[in-house]
């Protein structure tokens, strides 16, 4: 359950929390705060807001709750405790289980990334062991090369030299 201030829903803040509550959670819930300084109509139009944005940057529907704890409180409570915490009771087992795979499923995923890291990183560092590989054998070749050739020239010049 998140609780979101009405007076500026979804800032920036409220969906990068969100992004990290879903690694963690198969199910969040929005609690709207400070209703109470909402009309009915504006209350009716910041909770649509809310579920489309939502919609929008997600792809997946989440409940909004209004809350206020000056006014109406203990209607809000009672709402959130008939339509929330009632059905969670009832199907304890059930949300547990569902807890349990999402916790998994985000274990396995973030231990894939870390193995392709570590699978790309050491790709790298073959491909620069090869690199440097080569390159000290061309160096051998080279100097292999330039050995000969200096054994050319100083031939070539004892010949022409006298002593």
């Amino acid at each position: 359950m998140l609780a979101i201030s009405s007076d500026r829903p979804l800032g920036e803040n409220d969906l990068n929390l969100i992004r990290e509550l879903k690694r963690y959670t198969p199910r969040i819930l929005i609690l709207l705060t400070k209703v109470d300084l909402l009309s009915a109509d504006q209350q009716i139009e910041i909770i649509q807001f809310v579920k489309s944005a939502l919609q929008r940057e997600f792809h997946q529907e989440f409940p909004v709750y209004p809350f206020s704890t000056r006014k109406n409180t203990e209607g809000w409570k009672n709402q959130m405790t008939e339509e929330v915490f009632c059905k969670l009771t009832a199907n304890r087992e059930e949300e547990f289980i569902k807890i349990l795979e999402h916790k998994i499923q985000s274990l396995g995923m973030g231990c894939l990334g870390y193995l392709e890291i570590a699978l790309k990183t050491s790709m790298q560092a073959d491909a620069e062991r090869e690199k440097l590989r080569k390159m000290i054998l061309d160096e051998k070749v080279n100097f292999e090369v330039i050995q000969q050739e200096f054994s050319m020239i100083v031939r070539e010049n004892a010949a022409e030299t006298k002593f």
